[in-house]
């Protein structure tokens, strides 16, 4: 309840969102093919969020895209690779990614509401990107330290038992490719 009562107290301050745009803007600036609003720092107050108005297409209005002759695989492509980026590099995720927080405009990704957003600490920022690196050469033990190292539990899981459910789980998945 705690965590839901400052994820809507965020939400409803607007100073907040306009200094989450900023940031996720600077984050993104190298990426050609995203973007979010620009906000007009000198009407936006806790209370009021001024912004650029986005035009663009719904992502999930597939016909529209289709006709306006995107590629949605590209889309599809993109986004995930933003939304990774997201996660490993920047630290800081949109956390409500529903369709209508996204729109299509002249080749762009544009995510909006940045109201709520996630953040990962240094310490498991480190420990995904080894995990994912253990994923990629098929480390199971470094994965099971990884996985033990960021989970909370009231009793020791069985780590042998963790690491063949991780080894399972890892041989299903194997032959597809990592990217």
């Amino acid at each position: 309840l705690d965590e839901l009562w400052n994820a809507a107290l965020g939400e409803l301050d607007f100073l907040s969102e306009a200094r989450n745009l900023k940031e996720f803007r600077t984050n993104n600036r190298n990426v050609a093919y995203v973007d979010g609003p620009a906000v007009w720092d000198k009407l936006t107050t806790r209370h009021v969020l001024v912004m650029e108005y986005i035009h663009g297409v719904p992502i999930d209005d597939l016909a529209s895209l289709r006709a306006d002759g995107y590629d949605l695989d590209e889309i599809g492509a993109k986004l995930a690779e933003n939304f990774i980026k997201q996660i490993v590099e920047d630290r800081f995720f949109h956390a409500d990614p529903h369709p209508g927080n996204i729109r299509i405009r002249e080749g762009q990704i544009v995510w909006l509401d940045l109201g709520m957003m996630g953040r990962i600490s240094s310490r498991d920022g480190g420990l995904l990107n080894r995990g994912i690196r253990a994923v990629a050469e098929n480390d199971v033990e470094a994965l099971t330290d990884i996985i033990l190292a960021m989970g909370a539990y009231t009793e020791m899981p069985d780590r042998l038992l963790l690491g063949n459910d991780i080894d399972n789980f890892l041989a299903k998945y194997r032959q597809i490719p990592l990217a």
